[in-house]
C-alpha cells in the first residue's frame, strides 16, 4: 500500500489506545513505525536492486521483533519517565510492523513475509496499489479524534484497516471462482483488483501461449473477450534468466508476462498486474506518461540466441541498455535466496 495508508493506519493504533504515552511525539512516531518497513526503497537506486530488495527482509515476518527492537531504541520519546518501558514501545512497535506487512501481504505486489524461510511472494491480489475506500476511511477517522467520540472513531478506523482487506480477500475468491466458471479450460487464471475495485475487476487468462484480459464487475460478470496478447514463452524466460541478473529477478516477479517484438529487433517482456481495462484510467495514465505497466524487460538477442543488451525499468527507474551480467552469487537476491 501506499505510505499515507501505512501512516494513518500506525497513528490510529495509537489513537485507539486506552492511554499512551504523555508525549506529543507518540503519534507521529507510532505513523513512522508502521511506515518504517518501506525505507527499502532507499536500497533501490537501479531496478534491479529495487526489484531485489523492496518488501524483502524488512517485510519479513520472522524478523520483525527485530525490526520493532530497533524502532524502539529510536523512540527516546516513548520511554521518557512517565511514558512507556522498553517492552512496551518494542511490543508497539512489532505490531506496526507486522500490521504494514498484513496490509502490502494483501495487494498484487505482495511481499516476501515467509523470509528467510521460504523466497514465496506471498500476494493476495485483493487490494489495488492506491485504494480510496481504505485510505479515506482512515484519514475520515483521523480527523474524527477531536470530537467528542475521537477515541471510537480510531478504534473504528483501525478495524477497518484490519477487516476491509479481509473482506476483500473474500470478494477476490469469489470472483475468480465465477471467473474459472466461465473460462473452466485455462491453463492459468488471475483476478486482480482494477482502480475502485471491489467494483472492478481485471481477469487474466492463460491458454495455449496466449494471454487474454477481461473487465469484470463486481456482479462477476465479464464483459467481451479481448484481442488475445502473446504470453511470453517459458524456455525464452528460462534462456534470458540464465545469462542475466535483470531477466532472472524479472522472471521470478513478473506473473503472466506478455511478449512482444518491438522496432529495432528488441524483445520486450512486460507484466500486466498493474494495468487497468478502466479507459478514464487508462487515458489518465497515458496523460500522465505512464505506462500501464511500471515494469518492463527488453532484451536484444543475438542470431545464435545469446543475449546481446537487457534494458530494465522499474517504475520511474531505468537501467539503460546494457551487455548481460550473470547472476550474482553474492548479491542481495542471493542473500534473498532468489539464486
Amino acid at each position: 500500500m501506499d505510505p499515507v495508508t501505512h501512516a494513518a493506519s500506525g497513528a490510529l493504533a495509537m489513537l485507539a489506545l486506552p492511554s499512551r504515552p504523555a508525549t506529543r511525539w507518540a503519534v507521529p512516531l507510532a505513523a513512522l513505525a508502521a511506515a518504517a518497513p518501506d525505507a527499502d526503497v532507499l536500497l533501490g537506486w537501479t531496478p534491479l536492486l529495487a526489484l531485489e530488495t523492496h518488501r524483502g527482509f524488512s517485510h519479513a515476518l520472522a524478523l520483525s521483533p527485530l525490526w520493532g527492537l530497533l524502532l524502539a531504541l529510536i523512540m527516546l520519546p516513548l520511554r521518557r519517565p512517565g511514558g512507556w518501558s522498553l517492552r512496551c514501545a518494542w511490543l508497539f512497535s512489532t505490531l506496526m510492523i507486522c500490521l504494514h506487512i498484513w496490509l502490502d501481504a494483501v495487494t498484487t505486489y505482495g511481499t516476501l513475509a515467509l523470509l528467510p524461510f521460504s523466497d514465496l511472494r506471498v500476494r493476495g491480489n485483493a487490494l489495488f496499489i492506491i485504494d480510496p475506500w481504505l485510505t479515506l476511511p482512515l484519514l475520515a477517522a483521523l480527523l474524527a479524534f477531536r470530537t467528542r467520540h475521537g477515541r471510537n472513531a480510531a478504534l473504528a478506523g483501525l478495524c477497518w484497516a484490519l477487516l476491509y482487506p479481509a473482506g476483500m480477500l473474500c470478494l477476490q475468491q469469489w470472483h475468480e471462482a465465477q471467473a474459472r466458471r466461465t473460462m473452466p479450460r485455462t491453463e492459468e487464471l488471475h483476478v486482480l483488483p482494477d482502480v475502485l475495485a471491489p467494483f472492478h475487476w481485471r481477469v487474466l487468462a492463460r491458454r495455449e501461449g496466449r494471454i487474454t484480459v477481461r473487465a469484470m464487475d463486481w456482479r462477476g460478470r465479464m464483459d467481451a473477450p479481448a484481442p488475445h496478447l502473446p504470453a511470453a514463452p517459458s524456455a525464452l524466460l528460462e534462456t534470458l534468466a540464465a545469462q542475466d541478473a535483470s531477466c532472472f529477478v524479472f522472471r521470478r516477479f513478473a506473473l503472466l508476462p506478455v511478449l512482444r517484438l518491438e522496432d529495432g529487433g528488441a524483445w520486450l517482456v512486460h507484466d500486466l498486474r498493474f494495468g487497468t481495462c478502466l479507459p478514464w484510467a487508462a487515458a489518465l495514465l497515458e496523460r500522465m506518461s505512464r505506462p500501464q505497466s511500471p515494469f518492463q524487460l527488453r532484451a536484444r538477442l543475438r542470431p545464435d540466441g545469446t543475449v546481446e543488451a537487457v534494458r530494465l525499468q522499474y517504475a520511474s527507474g531505468d537501467s539503460g541498455w546494457h551487455a548481460p551480467r550473470p547472476p550474482r552469487r553474492d548479491g542481495p537476491a542471493a542473500a534473498l535466496g532468489l539464486y
